[in-house]
């Protein structure tokens, strides 16, 4: 006989929205991210009015705002980044006649007032990235070629720029020199590593890393601010969009079209990509091949916080630890952008420019139980039930051996 267990859980049915729900923008959404109370989502533009912030009201199912928006001098704002406490915003921007400037905001209520400007490139030269991490402490920056911000931490010419926050200004830390555009950067849960996208041919070299690697992984000492590279991988093409799972266990990373990585877990071509992190290193452990052309943007990538679902585009696929499986394919064509709710049950979606349809959607997610049958133990219990448990056989499973009995697969869970 073999002893079994139920376990259930919330498996992803289907997204809807409705007309209150969608924000006809008039441009092209480049960035979006819910507050961490899930009552606010953030967007940047290509188009007036670039930075926007909209309430979401769940009782009714509608949004409203916008309570912040701006110009920001035709400048299209490419990265929006709330803090963790809800009570800051960070603005990327850029344009091809216009400086790269960062935008800081602080959050009264639903008055939100500037609280600093970094002018960090020069015209033509985009701030494209930013991420804070999770304590609040430190915002990462990524630009890209040649910016020409300096301070007593930060380098002219380095694209990726580590500042830190005390609530009421930032201050550099440190920086890396890529002599590429840097597209995207993501701090780890802990805030002890911080994962870097690139264009093709970054120069950094150093521990792991080797120059023309375009997805990179950085230790951060928070006593020496020292960032030091440790782990790279050569794409081939560039890296776009990266994202850790919320426990750090997983990067998500997403490419320009056909890389030419591989290994055991990755397929050379596949677009999206998953590795497993042990602090060390970066395991391959499942990929999909999701070509598009449109899907070259930082925030391109989103996991649940249940970690069991990945947003990508258009697409939502079921990550279950060594296999990516498509789920949905319903949500609205040419997007560019997702976001989930801290709770995930809603997803903010922004799409390119289009006369007919609006630029910005918010879907609600839809669950139904699906019950997992699993072992009360790591072991088997082999016997014959009218000799009594005296006579039972209890078999351990080795790690990384699997038996299947009955249609089950079963497998030590604690190795």
């Amino acid at each position: 006989n073999v002893t079994l267990s139920s376990q259930t859980y919330a498996r992803l049915a289907s997204m809807t929205t409705d007309v209150n729900m969608q924000v006809e923008i008039g441009s092209t959404v480049n960035s979006a991210q819910w507050s961490p109370d899930g009552k606010y989502v953030a967007i940047g533009t290509s188009g007036t009015p670039r930075i926007g912030i909209y309430r979401f009201n769940e009782a009714t199912l509608s949004l409203s705002g916008a309570f912040l928006s701006l110009s920001i001098d035709s400048r299209s704002c490419t990265s929006v980044a709330w803090s963790p406490d809800g009570r800051y915003v960070a603005f990327a921007s850029g344009f091809a006649v216009r400086t790269g400037i960062l935008y800081l905001y602080k959050r009264e209520g639903e008055n939100f007032t500037s609280v600093q400007t970094l002018t960090l490139a020069p015209d033509g030269v985009y701030v494209q990235t930013v991420s804070w991490s999770l304590d609040g402490a430190y915002l990462a920056v990524g630009t890209d070629v040649d910016p020409t911000y300096s301070d007593a931490g930060i380098a002219a010419g380095h694209e990726v720029q580590i500042f830190s926050f005390d609530g009421e200004s930032l201050t550099g830390v440190t920086s890396v020199n890529q002599d590429a555009d840097v597209t995207t950067v993501q701090w780890s849960p802990d805030g002890n590593y911080l994962a870097v996208g690139t264009e093709v041919g970054p120069v950094y070299s150093g521990g792991g890393i080797t120059a023309g690697d375009e997805l990179q992984l950085f230790s951060f000492n928070k006593t020496t601010g020292v960032l030091t590279g440790f782990a790279g991988i050569d794409e081939g093409v560039g890296v776009k969009s990266v994202r850790w799972s919320p426990d750090g266990t997983y990067l998500a990373v997403a490419t320009q079209s056909t890389p030419t990585y591989t290994d055991s877990g990755i397929t050379g071509g596949d677009e999206l990509q998953v590795f497993r992190f042990d602090g060390t290193s970066l395991v391959g452990v499942g990929s999909y091949d999701q070509s598009s052309s449109s899907f070259y943007y930082t925030d391109i990538l989103a996991w649940h916080s249940n970690g069991r679902y990945l947003s990508y585009g258009y697409n939502i696929y079921r990550f279950e630890g060594a296999t990516i499986t498509s789920v949905l394919s319903v949500l609205a064509d040419r997007n560019r952008v997702v976001s989930w709710r801290p709770d995930g049950n809603f997803l903010a979606c922004g799409r390119t420019y289009n006369e007919s349809s609006p630029e910005f959607y918010v879907y609600q997610a839809h669950y139904v139980a699906e019950t997992n049958e699993q072992a009360f133990s790591n072991g088997i219990i082999f016997g014959d039930s009218g000799a009594g448990s005296l006579y039972d056989l209890d078999v351990l499973v080795l790690g990384g051996a699997q038996a299947e009995i009955a249609g089950y697969v079963h497998y030590n869970n604690a190795s």
